[in-house]
Parts: structure tokens; C-alpha cells; sequence
């Protein structure tokens, strides 16, 4: 089993212990054949830490029911790779919509908006949590993407997707509880128990 796998087993299992429903309705994985496929389909690797993202859940049938306890929601391959293409070509467009010598030349460049390397894998409001599959080594750093702040997302990421979950997992045992409110209720984290935010980490992973 690999850091990442072995990470998302635990990650679960915290995440079951403290909401009372448990995680359903989350859908199986799907095989690492299948995810090759349909990110090479896309011209997109596929490293090791991405393949066990899919192997372990492909998304949810009910995001709001299945939101992690980190806050973000699931999606799954073909919605990602959805979301994927409407924001290279959202870039595009606001790229071509600018008027010559308006903004700084970062701005002129569709991949200023959206990299093509970049694929959302968790979403928030109107957030992303970007796995960036740029990299040459196996592990995947993830950033973090908001429509008002994109800048950041070229600013700085995780060192990989399980540093991430690491740090989610320790946030999830000494920290947070489920909030029950009718047929439904919300993650309650207390703020004054949380671990230390590592330095190197985008600050919307909180």
C-alpha cells in the first residue's frame, strides 16, 4: 500500500468515527487502468498519488451529504476532467476579452487563469483544490484555487497530495466534531485545539 492509500484508509476511518451517518454515499473507486486512460485521453500523466485518489473514491452521488470534514467536497474523474475544460477555457476568453496594455502581461496568458497541467479534485463553494500533474515525480503537489485570488495558485502548493491528508487526518482526530442540525448538520472545528498550519502550505487548506 502506498503513503497515500494507506493515508485515505485512516483519513476514512477518522472521518466515519466522528459523523454518526459515516461517509456514504461515496462511490467506489475506480481501476488504475481506467484513470490512465482518461487523463491520457486529456494529455494528462497520471503519477502514482493520482491513481490512488481514484482508486480510493471516484466522487460522491450526494456532495453536500459526503463533504469531507476538511470542508471540501469530492468530485469524480469525469467531473473533474468537466471542470478541467471549462476553466482552460474560461482563461481563454478572459485572456482574449482584455484590452492591450489593461493588466500586467501575466494576464494576457490563458494559463495565468487555469494551467492545463492543473486538475480540480475537491471543491468548495466556488474554490478549487487543484492536483497539479506537472510534476515528474510521483507525488502530487495540490494547490489552492479561488476565482478572486487566483494568483495564488501559482504562488505556492503541498508538497504532495498525502502531506495534505497528513495534515487533515491530524486535524480531523484532535479538532473537529459533527454538528447535527435536523436530517442534516455541519463540521464544527475547534480552532484553539488545531495543530500547527504547516508554513509551506497555501492557506485555504486550513
Amino acid at each position: 500500500m502506498t503513503a497515500l492509500a494507506d493515508a485515505l484508509v485512516r483519513y476514512e476511518a477518522v472521518w466515519a468515527s466522528i459523523k454518526p451517518a459515516g461517509v456514504l454515499p461515496l462511490r467506489p473507486g475506480i481501476h488504475e487502468d481506467a484513470t490512465r486512460e482518461a487523463l491520457a485521453r486529456e494529455g494528462l500523466p497520471a503519477p502514482a498519488e493520482i491513481l490512488d485518489w481514484y482508486a480510493w473514491h471516484d466522487g460522491t452521488d450526494d456532495r453536500g451529504a459526503s463533504a469531507l470534514p476538511s470542508r471540501w467536497q469530492l468530485l469524480a474523474l469525469d467531473e473533474a476532467l468537466h471542470q478541467r475544460r471549462r476553466l482552460i477555457q474560461a482563461g481563454h476568453r478572459d485572456a482574449a476579452s482584455l484590452v492591450a496594455g489593461e493588466m500586467s502581461a501575466e494576464w494576457y496568458d490563458p494559463s495565468h487563469y487555469w494551467r492545463p497541467s492543473w486538475l480540480p479534485i475537491l471543491l468548495a463553494d466556488m474554490t478549487y483544490a487543484a492536483a497539479d500533474l506537472d510534476a515528474a515525480s510521483p507525488s502530487v503537489p495540490v494547490r489552492f484555487w479561488a476565482a478572486d485570488e487566483m494568483e495564488l495558485a501559482h504562488e505556492g502548493a503541498t508538497p504532495s497530495m498525502v502531506s495534505l491528508f497528513e495534515y487533515w487526518i491530524a486535524v480531523a482526530q484532535r479538532c473537529t466534531r459533527w454538528q447535527a442540525k435536523g436530517d442534516s448538520g455541519y463540521w464544527v472545528v475547534d480552532e484553539d485545539r488545531r495543530p500547527p498550519y504547516p508554513p509551506a502550505f497555501p492557506y485555504g487548506f486550513r
